[in-house]
């Protein structure tokens, strides 16, 4: 596929291991995190994150972390293997 259709399926691939995988919080967070959906290729900081939700930023790592666990060890991550 051309390089705008394969972009998309990474898209919807990630964002189906995302919504299957992690908790909504977890989501939201790891989109926040790594720019997804956001416009901004850096990603937004633990402490920007942090205030969105009102959460400390040692609170946003800890989720950060926890979801990161998560996407390593799930069979699903398969789906984005692929791609690598």
């Amino acid at each position: 596929p051309d390089d705008s259709a394969l972009a998309e399926m990474i898209r919807h691939d990630v964002q189906h291991l995302l919504s299957t995988t992690l908790t909504p919080q977890e989501h939201e967070v790891i989109r926040m995190r790594f720019g997804l959906d956001y416009g901004r290729q850096d990603g937004l900081t633990l402490t920007e994150i942090g205030s969105r939700f009102g959460l400390s930023r040692q609170t946003i790592a800890h989720i950060e972390q926890t979801a990161l666990h998560k996407l390593r060890t799930s069979y699903r991550s398969i789906m984005v293997e692929k791609y690598l």
